[in-house]
């Protein structure tokens, strides 16, 4: 089943007011607010009625439950991290995994964490050798979980990449713990793979799904656009399913999927061994 056909099952359908509500836990009147103050992007049908994207709506809720997390947990894990080994980390990983049910929803619950890393080094709490170092023993983490798990004879293949500019790839690490998950075999190219190489190795290489990420606060909407833009029509042509992720402001496209969480990532993944 191809990403094209997947796109409903994965968020781009337009929810109407209430049922966006319902979804985020609301009332109709603060989703109409927020859509109103300009905090929640919505489309206007021509009759004037506000249309939300799931996959918009879903990163805005991310983005309200890490701002209402309790900082202290996450600086917590963030301090651990920079003095640690990655062998206290892979622990603390096989516990979330005990707490959330699955590999997916424990990456979604890692990510605030990976923000936390960031904020730490934005604001001068953590050095750049430190900021560094906590990437490392999270990333060696992950590595080691997602080498353990099971694999089979003749997977599906992605290649993984995070965009051209863009250096943050531990959220690609997760997804490909995701991937491993469900028996996938994984390329990893990684950060800052110039456009032009992931399309020449498409050409070249039996590829089945194409994963790029990018951070929200590497590059502009344009510049995202364009890499979209060329990915999409190459991997329509080279039959090769195209996926969007990261928090990166990535376009909507008739060709490729974005998806905003590990579940639903998950998810996907699940309905193309079905």
């Amino acid at each position: 089943m191809k990403v094209k056909e997947e796109n409903k099952l994965l968020g781009k359908e337009l929810l109407n007011s209430s049922s966006a509500a319902k979804m985020a836990g609301v009332t109709p009147s603060t989703i109409k607010r927020w859509a109103d103050e300009g905090r929640l992007t919505c489309e206007r049908t021509a009759g004037g009625h506000r249309r939300f994207r799931k996959s918009t709506l879903v990163a805005f809720i991310k983005d309200q439950q890490f701002k209402g997390r309790d900082a202290d947990a996450v600086q917590k894990w963030v301090s651990e991290l920079v003095t640690g080994s990655h062998y206290s980390a892979v622990s603390e990983l096989y516990r979330l995994r005990k707490e959330t049910g699955c590999w997916a929803k424990t990456a979604d619950a890692l990510e605030p964490i990976i923000e936390g890393i960031g904020e730490s080094w934005a604001n001068g709490s953590l050095s750049i050798a430190e900021e560094h170092r906590a990437s490392e023993c999270l990333s060696r983490a992950i590595w080691q979980v997602g080498n353990s798990l099971p694999s089979i004879d003749s997977p599906p293949i992605a290649l993984l990449a995070t965009a051209e500019g863009d250096q943050h790839a531990l959220g690609l690490r997760l997804a490909e713990m995701c991937l491993l998950n469900r028996q996938w075999r994984t390329v990893w190219i990684g950060p800052n793979t110039p456009t032009n190489v992931l399309m020449e190795h498409l050409e070249k290489e039996k590829v089945d799904l194409l994963l790029i990420s990018a951070s929200p606060w590497i590059l502009s909407e344009e510049t995202l656009e364009k890499i979209a833009v060329k990915l999409s029509d190459h991997c329509q042509r080279q039959g090769v399913d195209l996926i969007f992720g990261g928090r990166g402001k990535w376009p909507e496209l008739n060709y490729g999927l974005r998806v905003s969480s590990f579940e639903d990532f998950d998810q996907l993944l699940q309905a193309k061994q079905s």
